[in-house]
């Protein structure tokens, strides 16, 4: 043990190197790796060894496999300073030149693909502007993905991100074209079916079934048209400018109007615009409100004359007992 305290730098460097590898990269333990190189780097740096750009870029590849995209992003950067064709070793072999081209693109879409499991809250909180923010940063992914579909991922099996670039490229943009409609729908029901074409299309291409099938669904619901019953305009978009409204339709009603097109009447409903239906709801909860501030206002008017007849009868007991007091002393 002792010859160790005499061993230069640049074999002190070696010694770390070997380390890394056989406790960390061969183990997968990133940790361990990450310190093994780390003290390699600082010794290939005394010894003035060209090798410390190396270790450097490995420490932060290990330090990023246990999901530390800072490092990554370092990683990516530092890349680009070696020959293209360098060869590294985690442990299978891979080229600088993917390394400057994987990292970056991970470093952006890691955070995207957290944010996609959860698009459907996005969804129903209708802010056009987050949705509008999340399509852009979907289709500027997507766009970088498949500029590099003839690349094979490496680095993204350290992530959970073993799919072609293709794949994952098409699946972003299907969910950018998806959004874009959503919002689409509540201005343009017919700019919204092309997008939701886009995005059906682009789910197939990327193998996903079920999306696909829910956005045929709701492609067919933004096209669907009706009649409404009150004021007669023929409205797009199925819950969204028109709605089916419980009512009370006779045999009479459902047998004249039933069978028009587009379909304006149903077996127990009606179909109503959103101006006409928002319009019958705000008036009858206005009308609600004021019935029930009239019912208060009574109910307390009520309140007030009890109170009243309350302290009248308080007032007479109190009388009362005072006589009884009265004449008993006098008895």
């Amino acid at each position: 043990m002792a010859f160790g305290l005499f061993k230069s730098d640049a074999e002190k460097a070696e010694d770390e190197w070997r380390k890394a590898y056989e406790k960390g990269i061969n183990q997968k333990r990133w940790d361990e790796a990450a310190k093994h190189f780390k003290k390699a780097y600082e010794h290939y740096r005394k010894a003035g060894d060209p090798k410390a750009e190396e270790a450097l870029l490995l420490f932060y590849l290990s330090v990023s496999f246990s999901g530390n995209l800072d490092a990554l992003k370092k990683a990516g950067e530092l890349a680009k300073k070696f020959p293209p064709n360098t060869t590294f070793r985690i442990p299978f072999e891979i080229r600088a030149e993917d390394i400057a081209v994987e990292a970056p693109l991970l470093v952006r879409e890691i955070p995207v693909r957290r944010a996609l499991s959860d698009v459907d809250s996005l969804i129903s909180s209708g802010d056009e502007g987050k949705m509008e923010a999340f399509a852009s940063r979907l289709e500027s992914i997507s766009k970088d993905l498949l500029m590099n579909s003839s690349r094979k991922p490496l680095l993204g099996e350290f992530f959970g991100l073993k799919e072609p670039f293709e794949k994952r490229g098409y699946r972003y943009l299907a969910y950018s074209k998806l959004l874009r409609a959503k919002i689409q729908a509540l201005y343009d029901p017919q700019q919204s079916i092309e997008l939701y074409s886009e995005a059906m299309g682009y789910f197939k291409v990327g193998n996903m079934a079920q999306p696909a099938e829910e956005v045929t669904e709701e492609m067919n619901r933004v096209g669907k048209v009706a009649k409404c019953w009150f004021c007669g305009r023929t409205i797009q978009g199925e819950e969204i400018h028109y709605v089916r409204m419980p009512a009370e339709v006779t045999p009479y009603l459902l047998s004249k109007f039933r069978d028009e097109k587009p379909e304006t009447v149903g077996d127990g409903y009606v179909i109503a615009c959103r101006a006409c239906y928002s319009a019958i709801y705000i008036t009858s909860d206005s009308i609600a409100r004021r019935y029930y501030q009239m019912a208060m206002k009574k109910l307390e008017q009520v309140r007030q004359e009890l109170l009243a007849e309350i302290q009248r009868l308080n007032a007479r007991i109190n009388r009362l007992e005072g006589r009884i007091s009265s004449l008993r002393w006098e008895g």
